[in-house]
């Protein structure tokens, strides 16, 4: 699905921009200070209300429909572009798979929104002739219905976003309740309480869960948090006790936002610069893990282009012109990444000097997400560090430089998971598979390559599970191609695998040898 607002503060004139929030998104905003990356972040979560009243699609285009902004913006000026003469304020969703578009338009008077009117295709839906009935747009003129299920689950999730601004010490806030809705200070401090002293048994997995992947994502095995009779953050580490906040940002950070996510359970995450206080390393699996935490996306806004790279569906790029409007296009237009541009972006020199069990390579993105799932049902994610093979980019003979840099890495054991493309069992593997691992095997390099015997990644997820996450999907068995949405949503069925659902496989054996 892709969002589309126009006339938006200093994005104003007919461009707008455009996002792509399919479900499953990681998106990341890249540029430079007052560029426009945390408006944008901030608009979607400030328009929460519009969206929850867009998904019941009534009354738009009837009345004067008044709504109220949230905490970002003290009124509606604040969100138009600067002369009245660029426009009103449009927010645009298009269905990728039905070209069908649906419109919002708001028309802003002095401080306040005096209509919304909803356009369907370009038209009032007023004037369509359209009676809604349940999710279904119904002609009365014969003409063909057009259906809202795609649109009600955006409308849905963005009406449940959740945003994490770039300020986080919420421990020393006061007695605030939240700060742009976080809790904070003596709120925050409540809510751990609540949270490790609950009686619930599911509020008691919830809050094991947050301790587990902070222990995770810090390497704290010992991790432990309450709050002191007098009212304090404590936390247990193996160097012993201490206050929260005498840990440092990163781990306040960490505590701060899980446990907040934890408890508001939203649709998409949005978070300002996560890489504040984390070391280069962890902040691939913050990122990683904030996606486990939503039920649909996350957006975030960072100066860390490697990191944005490394974690992103799509990566965009906002400035501001001469003119002081600002602009959004995507960051790799031509598809083309360097990779060892990549890994000094990341902070490669950095990641290069930890100690980790294990290093695991894998092709792209998405694989990256199938694997941190995977891994974490079996338990094994500490001190393992997943980092991609550029989208399989590196899969080829020749590449001695760019995988060398991966031998630097200080880890006991380095491998790699690479699809074998077969279309048939035993089918022999493309020499461009062949040249790279015999690469692979010759030290320095000395990375040990395992080819799925399947066709690729995706073909080991079990067909029921892929059903409950897209209905209808046809088996595609052991060798049949996984479509763009299944690779997209690989991680929502990884996250359902146990291990005995990959028993007697190689992927099984692979997973259970780390």
């Amino acid at each position: 699905m892709l969002l589309r607002i126009k006339n938006y503060r200093a994005f104003s004139g007919d461009d707008g921009f455009e996002l792509n929030l399919s479900d499953g998104f990681v998106i990341s905003l890249l540029g430079p200070n007052n560029a426009g990356k945390s408006s944008v972040l901030r608009l979607l979560y400030d328009l929460k209300d519009l969206f929850s009243r867009l998904v019941r699609l009534h009354g738009f285009g009837i009345g004067n429909p008044r709504f109220e902004f949230n905490y970002v913006y003290s009124h509606p000026t604040e969100i138009v572009p600067r002369t009245s003469a660029d426009g009103d304020f449009e927010i645009t969703l298009k269905d990728n798979i039905s070209n069908r578009i649906v419109s919002i338009v708001l028309v802003v008077s002095g401080t306040s929104v005096e209509s919304i009117n909803l356009l369907v295709d370009g038209e009032r839906f007023s004037n369509l002739g359209y009676q809604i009935n349940n999710d279904v747009l119904v002609s009365t003129r014969g003409e063909e219905n057009i259906s809202l299920i795609s649109f009600r689950k955006v409308f849905n999730a963005l009406s449940d976003t959740f945003y994490v601004p770039a300020f986080r010490n919420a421990i020393n806030l006061g007695s605030n309740e939240n700060y742009m809705g976080l809790k904070t200070g003596t709120s925050f401090i409540r809510l751990v309480d609540e949270q490790i002293s609950s009686d619930n048994a599911t509020t008691r997995i919830e809050a094991e869960k947050i301790t587990s992947d902070i222990r995770r994502i810090l390497d704290m095995p010992d991790f432990r948090i309450w709050t002191s009779q007098n009212g304090k953050l404590m936390v247990q580490t193996s160097t012993g006790t201490s206050r929260l906040e005498d840990l440092g940002s990163g781990v306040s950070q960490l505590v701060i936002v899980l446990l907040n996510l934890a408890v508001a359970k939203p649709s998409i995450i949005l978070i300002d610069e996560p890489e504040l206080g984390l070391h280069p390393a962890l902040q691939i699996a913050f990122i990683n893990t904030l996606l486990s935490y939503s039920k649909y996306g996350v957006a975030f806004a960072t100066h860390s282009i490697g990191l944005a790279r490394a974690t992103s569906d799509h990566v965009y790029w906002i400035e501001q012109t001469r003119e002081g409007k600002s602009t959004l296009s995507s960051f790799e237009t031509d598809g083309r990444v360097s990779y060892e541009e990549f890994l000094g972006e990341v902070g490669f020199e950095s990641i290069a000097k930890l100690d980790y069990e294990t290093l695991l390579l894998v092709e792209g993105k998405n694989d990256i997400k199938v694997f941190h799932q995977l891994l974490r049902n079996y338990s094994k994610l500490d001190r393992v560090l997943i980092l991609p093979l550029g989208g399989g980019n590196l899969i080829r003979g020749g590449v001695e430089l760019e995988m060398s840099h991966f031998a630097r890495i200080a880890a006991s054991s380095k491998l790699a998971w690479i699809d074998s493309d077969r279309t048939v069992p035993d089918e022999d593997l493309d020499q461009h598979i062949v040249d790279f691992v015999d690469l692979c095997a010759i030290p320095p390099i000395s990375i040990d390559v395992s080819v799925s015997d399947r066709r690729e990644l995706e073909n080991y997820f079990p067909h029921e599970y892929i059903l409950n996450v897209i209905p209808g999907y046809q088996d595609i068995g052991s060798f049949g191609e996984a479509t763009r949405d299944l690779k997209r949503l690989g991680w929502q069925v990884a996250k359902r695998i146990n291990p005995s659902d990959l028993e007697g496989t190689d992927l099984g054996v692979f997973l259970n040898g780390l």
